[in-house]
């Protein structure tokens, strides 16, 4: 009767107060067809939104959601505060329709002006997520300050304000940030990343109110007292992201009857979905070490998931010298390790919470004999991932103060490769009187890290002042290989960069095997002018065919490769050390490049194939982009997504670019992977193997 335009307005009231649930619902829908609603019309809808049938409930938000308007929030709201148990599909009815009421800036502004309740005005925060306008934006800021971010996710709600809201009320939500969480300059750290990158999505920049505030975060992060290397330090699980810390100190019972002494534990309440791993001060490794231990390692009926654990490792290599699982009992075991062998070497202690489930996913370490390193008396500091994020703002934001600050990091001699390689890079952006002596300065001392000084010498080209070029030049006959590989690779990211690796080698300063990667002599090739490019390609076609070699490789790894002699615990240091940045297994390491569980069932041939020649076979998703820029600037990665105005690559140490669209000159897949091709050289015979054993047969 509806689609024939016969149905009369006192048949329609019939259907909506029908006995049955199916005619009401109908008649909810023809409602949502019509254009224009009664008062009358209009009352039936929010009426049926109190319905007994949640059937008609959905239809009935779905019938608001067609016509939007701020009066009709009153009446949802009301409905969403009574939700039935268990039905996600009506609690994404309703939240939709609460969206459409809100699409109007003018709707925000009503609503501002009235006397909402708390829970109202939580159910509206919830909504505003999804409302791209300045109104929900502002509402969002309004909701933090008045009753703080609460259960949102708050990196989503602050770079979403970034995005939309006023400039006024970014101010307030900045001083609100840095006010309400005084004591917790990590979120602090996150919350300002999430609100560049909303600002970086709108096509905006850092206001000064900003950027104070950021100095004022970096200063108390990488320069107050007591961040020091020798502090118990917290991590995120390679994979699983950022968690709030688990860790806290408690007492608990042994089986040798001892209930008063401390352990470090991972289980506060409600916190067993936690992650995160707490590492100790480097020590001189006893002759033995004892501890006890407790804690679960998921649900007794099920195989162990060995993935909550104590490890002792080398403070200089990284690697794992011994391993106990969680005993998978709340009362403490004892431990004994033999640590003959490794007596006297500097190690440290990591505990491992790296099982996010819901019960029987805790650890608990305590009672170390002898008492190596004593166990933090208050929560562990923030993590290296922490330290180097405020480093590379320091850079960012070129801050004169932390200068000496990050110059002690780049002499030290510390476990930490990546944070004194975020201090090099750093140390090099941060410009000021006199910058190329103190570059000079820093690289005459000969126990700096190979990989910062490295940094070093790309910073003193960076500056591209004819005195810089010299030195850099001068210092080309100290570089091996290997080095002038590294060197090429950083440099090939720019067209004046790019032109000057040219130049080298053609003048025989370096060597035209720098370029034997795919990669590098792509973006290199895409700055320069069709004579040098074909010069280049000509040299390269001069040298002995590098794939034989390759092939020589994989064959002699092939056959002297015995599964049944590898080391699997060694295999997966090294996962974790050298793969885990790109790849993941069993939840452990990132998604850049393809996830590696069940590779098993690729073979063992396949896996040290693709380990030693990476390009030889390439999924489509994972061959590496090229984006040439405006500036000059060459970007390669593996195109992860749009963001706005905003591309988004990814690059082999799993660092994210942004840069924006408009920027683009061109664009173009290039045939490779974005892995390193250089393996071979890296691991030697039996890590290999270890390796390839680990990633056929994890443990």
């Amino acid at each position: 009767m509806e689609g024939l335009a016969v149905a009369r307005n006192d048949i329609l009231g019939d259907a909506v107060h029908d006995v049955d649930m199916e005619v009401r619902t109908h008649a909810m829908r023809v409602l949502a067809e019509r254009e224009e609603w009664s008062s009358q019309q209009r009352n039936w809808v929010t009426l049926a939104l109190q319905d007994e049938d949640p059937n008609v409930q959905r239809a009935a938000a779905d019938a608001l959601g067609q016509h939007g308007s701020v009066k009709h929030v009153g009446p949802l709201l009301k409905a969403r505060d009574n939700a039935p148990i268990n039905d996600p599909q009506w609690l994404h009815g309703m939240r939709l329709s609460l969206r459409n009421q809100l699409r109007d800036e003018a709707s925000w502004e009503k609503l501002s002006k009235g006397n909402l309740s708390r829970r109202e005005s939580d159910l509206l925060a919830d909504v505003a997520l999804a409302v791209s306008n300045q109104g929900g934006g502002n509402f969002l800021v309004n909701h933090a300050i008045s009753y703080g971010l609460g259960e949102l996710s708050k990196g989503k709600v602050v770079q979403h304000v970034a995005r939309y809201a006023s400039v006024k009320s970014l101010h307030r939500m900045a001083t609100f940030i840095e006010k309400q969480h005084s004591d917790e300059p990590s979120l602090q750290l996150e919350m300002f990343h999430a609100m560049r990158l909303g600002l970086e999505a709108r096509g905006e920049s850092l206001f000064p109110s900003m950027l104070a505030w950021g100095s004022r975060l970096v200063e108390r992060i990488i320069v107050v007292p007591g961040l020091e290397d020798d502090t118990w330090t917290f991590h995120p699980v390679p994979g699983l992201g950022n968690s709030e810390i688990p860790w806290f100190i408690e007492s608990r019972t042994s089986t040798d009857g001892d209930t008063e002494s401390h352990f470090l534990c991972s289980l506060p309440p409600g916190g067993e979905t936690r992650t995160g791993i707490i590492r100790s001060p480097g020590f001189n490794a006893p002759p033995a070490l004892s501890f006890y231990v407790a804690g679960h390692d998921g649900h007794p009926s099920q195989d162990a998931k060995r993935k909550n654990r104590v490890r002792l490792l080398d403070l200089k290599t990284g690697h794992v010298l011994r391993e106990t699982f969680a005993p998978r009992h709340d009362v403490a075991q004892l431990v004994r390790w033999n640590l003959d062998g490794w007596q006297n070497r500097m190690v440290y202690l990591e505990f491992v919470d790296a099982d996010d489930g819901n019960s029987f996913a805790w650890l608990a370490v305590g009672r170390l004999k002898p008492s190596v390193v004593e166990l933090p008396s208050g929560l562990p500091s923030p993590s290296s991932e922490w330290r180097i994020s405020a480093i590379e703002l320091a850079g960012e934001l070129g801050l004169q103060s932390v200068m000496p600050r990050l110059r002690g990091w780049i002499e030290a001699d510390i476990s930490d490769s990546a944070l004194t390689e975020a201090a090099a890079k750093a140390f090099t952006q941060i410009r000021g009187p006199m910058l190329g002596d103190r570059l000079i300065s820093l690289l005459n001392r000969n126990e700096l890290p190979p990989s910062a000084r490295m940094r070093i010498r790309n910073a003193i080209l960076s500056d591209r002042s004819d005195e810089q070029k010299r030195i850099m030049e001068d210092l080309l006959d100290m570089l091996t290989l290997e080095d002038q590989r590294i060197l090429v690779n950083a440099m090939s990211g720019h067209s004046d960069s790019a032109r000057l690796v040219a130049r080298w080698i053609q003048a025989g300063k370096i060597s035209i095997q720098t370029l034997r990667s795919i990669k590098v002599f792509e973006q290199i090739k895409a700055v320069l002018d069709d004579a040098t490019a074909i010069d280049l390609e000509h040299r390269l076609e001069d040298l002995p065919p590098p794939n034989q070699a390759v092939q020589d490789l994989i064959d002699q790894r092939r056959e002297s490769f015995d599964l049944t002699s590898v080391d699997r615990l060694k295999g997966k240091a090294l996962f974790e050390q050298a793969c885990a940045v790109c790849h993941r297994i069993d939840n452990v390491g990132a998604l850049v490049g393809p996830q590696l569980d069940g590779l098993r069932s690729r073979g063992m041939d396949r896996v040290i194939e693709d380990i030693l020649a990476p390009n030889r076979n390439v999924d489509p998703a994972f061959k590496i982009s090229l984006f040439k820029m405006e500036s000059g600037k060459v970007y390669t990665g593996i195109f992860r997504r749009e963001e706005g105005g905003v591309l988004v690559l990814v690059d082999v140490a799993g660092q994210e670019w942004r840069f924006a669209k408009n920027d683009v000159i061109s664009q173009r897949t290039i045939q490779a992977s974005l892995m390193p091709d250089n393996f071979g050289d890296l691991l030697n015979e039996k890590d290999l193997g270890d390796l390839v054993g680990f990633l056929v047969n994890p443990l």
